[in-house]
């Protein structure tokens, strides 16, 4: 899924950029968790347009978990340095799962979080391009089935580099399903208020 604006559209709407993702979630034989830096009401509201049901999840993992996580497992003064990076979930990962960081695997389209993740001993990183195509009119995007079968050889032993770039596929946008949602009014709320304000302190304090 995809949040574009202008100048693709004229307001925020959510795209369905993978169309078989549910099917493709119900063929792996892995643990699949939805982890986003978004609140879990936005969250919801995405996977609702995604039309992928709870069930088909072992886990959503929001912005209040890394909150948990980071209190949890004793991580709040790298979180009041670094702020709600990804990272911060990997032990409560473990924890809940079962699964070793080593062996677990994540899809982002922000080098950032495939670095940060990869430092703290993610096994592997897949980074996948995600924006609005210089154009304008199309979306620059990946192509899911060959992503995860990437995924699928590493579980099985094939040797691979702990980050790897996907190609980058175009899709207009007349080849996909327009949701008619965005998620302004999920955002509307006091956590991620007090995450603004915390992100402002830090600049502030770093600059000083």
């Amino acid at each position: 899924m995809f949040e574009a604006g202008p100048p693709l559209l004229p307001d925020l709407e959510i795209l369905a950029l993978q169309e078989d993702i549910i099917h493709t979630i119900a063929t792996l034989d892995a643990a699949v968790v939805i982890l986003t830096h978004r609140s879990r009401a936005e969250a919801d509201r995405i996977l609702r347009a995604a039309r992928i049901a709870p069930e088909t999840l072992a886990g959503v993992m929001a912005a209040e978990d890394l909150l948990i996580s980071a209190a949890r497992h004793r991580q709040f003064g790298r979180m009041l340095r670094d702020g709600l990076r990804k990272s911060l979930i990997l032990p409560e990962v473990e924890r809940r799962f079962g699964v070793p960081r080593q062996r677990t695997a994540l899809i982002d389209d922000r080098i950032d979080n495939v670095r940060d993740m990869v430092a703290r001993g993610l096994g592997l990183a897949l980074h996948v391009p995600l924006e609005v195509a210089p154009d304008g009119e199309s979306i620059v995007t990946f192509d899911l089935s060959s992503t995860l079968q990437i995924f699928l050889d590493w579980t099985k032993g094939a040797v691979k580099p702990k980050v790897i770039t996907i190609p980058s596929t175009r899709r207009v946008l007349m080849s996909l399903r327009r949701t008619g949602l965005n998620t302004q009014q999920e955002g509307r709320h006091a956590f991620n208020a007090a995450r603004g304000l915390a992100n402002v302190s830090r600049r502030i304090i770093r600059r000083d």
